[in-house]
């Protein structure tokens, strides 16, 4: 079982790459013990891709999966860190995958834990089940955590819209040869990418970390009414008015004990944008 501290000392993780084939990059975020600071690192180990890491600060070119593996796992073992990631897909990924030896799919799979089913156990996982499903990546998305915390979202971040990025930015490299020789738009959309992975595991971190009732964040935490709140909040403001009215009329407020105050100020909400609750309700 995962406790505070090791949550907090942890390394958070997510692969990035198109939906039909291997990743090309890894991101892992922790706490690192030398510096006392929060740290995130990127390990690219496409070989198509390594003009555009060699181009970014944060991050590392490596050759090959198993060289980007091996570095995490002789560093969480040498700091005895647990590693995090959203879902079993990272460990999927690291078990299947053929270049990646038996002796270091072991490691990782001896530290690995789904923060997903961390959160779902959490108080915001009893919200996150009021939200409508998303038929293509359910109800427990980590955007629909970050969005109950009032974590706010990296610009331009792009859901589902990776692996077209990750193919223009190839696509740019194969024919021109270097990641300076590539048009500005390929090169945003590198950067657009790196700053999608180091939101995945940063966000992931603040996620969890919230999921335990005492935290060292402290302010971050909402209560479950604040929660909803915040949550319809943040889809009104991204226009989202339908998933928005979804959610309301799935509130059953006697039946869940909600605080009262969640009626009227979800009133002023809707009334703010233009949407009355009583016709919510009539919907």
């Amino acid at each position: 079982m995962l406790r505070l501290e090791n949550a907090e000392r942890a390394v958070y993780v997510d692969f990035e790459g198109p939906g039909n084939g291997y990743p090309v990059l890894i991101g892992a975020h922790t706490f690192e013990p030398a510096t006392q600071k929060l740290q995130t690192r990127h390990y690219v180990f496409d070989s198509a891709l390594k003009s555009a890491a060699e181009n970014h600060g944060n991050c590392i070119y490596v050759e090959g999966i198993d060289s980007a593996i091996r570095l995490i796992c002789d560093y969480v073992q040498k700091f005895d860190k647990n590693i995090l990631a959203w879902s079993m897909h990272e460990a999927k990924t690291v078990q299947q995958h053929p270049e990646i030896t038996n002796y270091y799919k072991q490691i990782w799979n001896d530290h690995y834990i789904d923060a997903k089913k961390i959160a779902k156990k959490s108080t915001f996982g009893a919200q996150v089940r009021l939200l409508p499903r998303d038929p293509r990546a359910g109800r427990h998305r980590l955007v629909n955590y970050t969005r109950l915390m009032g974590i706010p979202m990296v610009r331009g971040y792009g859901h589902l819209q990776v692996g077209n990025r990750i193919r223009d930015i190839k696509g740019q490299l194969e024919r021109r040869g270097t990641y300076r020789s590539i048009t500005p738009v390929a090169k945003r959309k590198w950067i657009a990418l790196i700053k999608h992975n180091a939101w995945d595991i940063e966000s992931m971190r603040e996620v969890i970390i919230n999921s335990f009732p005492h935290n060292s964040l402290g302010s971050r935490s909402n209560t479950p009414a604040q929660s909803i709140e915040t949550a319809i909040f943040r889809f009104l403001e991204e226009n989202r008015f339908s998933t928005a009215r979804e959610i309301a009329k799935n509130l059953d407020l006697p039946k869940r004990k909600i605080n009262p105050i969640l009626y009227r100020n979800l009133d002023h909400l809707f009334r703010k944008y233009e949407y009355k609750w009583d016709n919510i309700q009539r919907d």
